[in-house]
């Protein structure tokens, strides 16, 4: 449990993941197969992206969701970001615990998503499990600045248990709007996650010159991004198709 990784340096812990990412793409390579009969059935005929991009645009929904995990990717990338440097440099934790914070969160989150994915199927409801979880995730953004001890591990806890089922229930979302023709389900998947990556690159810089001032305060701008995505999917309706047509959320991520 000291600072030095396992694999003896941050260069051979990088080589371990990049190897162990790379097994999965080969298992997928070697084993995968398609359905029986799936290579039988009539191809849909491409569209331009250009001409798929301007149609996606036009649906509300693809707008809501986008700006949603805009502002939710936001939160969470600078929460994941600044929490040991916060911990080490104005806490004054060690690193191993000031580190370990971050593991349970993302520990937790691979624990908890197919436990929520299934509620969200139980329940036939992806709102039910989607605005608890950036309810969860504003508060413990605005409760961090107070926070020391014990209860920055009960604060990561409950904002990580919903890390990774915010994000699955998000395509899953995107895959039972109403207006999202078949063949355009990959591009406003794609349209959405943009969406996510231009706040996870854009509130964390900002959120860290807040920094300066006092250490809590990037939480506070981050919490408030938080809660504008909170308000964002709470407020705006996203139509769904029918009922009948609901997409069980591993079919969707598959």
């Amino acid at each position: 449990w000291g600072r030095r990784p396992w694999c003896g340096g941050w260069l051979p812990v990088m080589s371990f993941l990049g190897a162990s990412a790379s097994s999965f793409g080969f298992l997928w390579w070697v084993f995968a197969r398609e359905v029986p009969g799936k290579s039988d059935e009539p191809k849909i005929t491409g569209m331009p992206v250009r001409h798929a991009v301007g149609e996606l645009l036009r649906v509300r929904a693809v707008w809501i969701i986008g700006l949603t995990l805009l502002f939710r990717a936001g939160a969470i990338q600078g929460l994941t970001g600044y929490v040991p440097l916060y911990l080490r440099d104005f806490l004054h934790w060690g690193g191993t615990p000031a580190d370990g914070t971050l593991s349970a969160f993302f520990a937790i989150s691979t624990v908890c998503v197919v436990p929520l994915a299934f509620l969200s199927d139980r329940l036939r409801s992806r709102k039910a499990v989607m605005l608890p979880a950036l309810a969860v995730g504003f508060v413990t953004l605005l409760l961090f600045p107070l926070a020391d001890g014990a209860l920055v591990w009960v604060l990561m806890l409950a904002c990580g248990q919903f890390m990774d089922s915010f994000m699955s229930l998000t395509t899953t979302l995107v895959a039972e709007v109403d207006g999202i023709k078949p063949e355009y389900f990959g591009t406003a998947l794609g349209l959405v996650f943009t969406f996510g990556q231009i706040g996870s690159v854009a509130a964390p810089p900002l959120g860290n010159l807040l920094a300066t001032i006092n250490g809590g305060a990037p939480f506070y701008f981050w919490g408030g991004l938080g809660l504008v995505s909170f308000l964002i999917l709470a407020v705006f309706p996203v139509k769904r198709v029918a009922s009948g047509a609901h997409v069980p959320v591993a079919e969707a991520a598959a």
